[in-house]
């Protein structure tokens, strides 16, 4: 009889697993825009992957305990395993990479893979709501010290809530943390 803690794990195949993708282009705005809520994603046992470019601080992404990937060598990659049952992109990238706005188009087509977007500039014709995730305790606590490892001013909006905006696809076998704002 086994007596690792492995053994006892609460998700021991990683492909029942829910999975969230996510790009970015830099650590530190990530961080400040929804650092609470992807720590949230990983405590409650989604694996969370973060494609950044290279030459990023990558420790803040440590403490909130996602995983990391190269952007460049993820993009270039041939196309793999479907997106997730969320995908969430900085809208700035998917003005600035074909590629990026290319895997938005695809997975908002998907009725399985919620899409997820923060930031100002949104291009894409899809319509899609205002949602927002109130970080905990432990979500405002652990933003907090990713923040002071990305060496980001730490300003009133760290413990408020994250907005983004989202197509919530009702259909996903994943149902949302993200509330929508009326």
């Amino acid at each position: 009889m086994p007596n690792s803690a492995a053994a006892y794990a609460p998700f021991p195949d990683p492909g029942l697993r829910y999975r969230l993708d996510v790009i970015a282009l830099d650590v530190a705005g990530l961080v400040a825009s929804a650092g609470g809520w992807l720590y949230h994603r990983v405590a409650t046992g989604w694996d969370v992957t973060v494609a950044v470019p290279k030459q990023q601080n990558l420790r803040p992404l440590q403490i909130l305990g996602v995983r990391t990937v190269d952007l460049e060598a993820e993009l270039s990659a041939p196309a793999g395993a479907p997106a997730g049952q969320c995908l969430a992109v900085v809208a700035e990238a998917t003005v600035t990479d074909a590629r990026i706005r290319q895997r938005v188009q695809l997975a908002l087509r998907r009725s399985l893979t919620e899409v997820v977007v923060w930031g100002e500039s949104w291009p894409l014709d899809r319509r899609l709501h205002t949602v927002r995730h109130v970080p905990t305790v432990a979500g405002r606590a652990f933003k907090r010290q990713a923040l002071l490892a990305a060496d980001t001013q730490i300003d009133t909006r760290a413990g408020g809530p994250e907005l983004f905006r989202s197509d919530q696809k009702r259909s996903s076998a994943a149902d949302s943390d993200l509330v929508p704002v009326h």
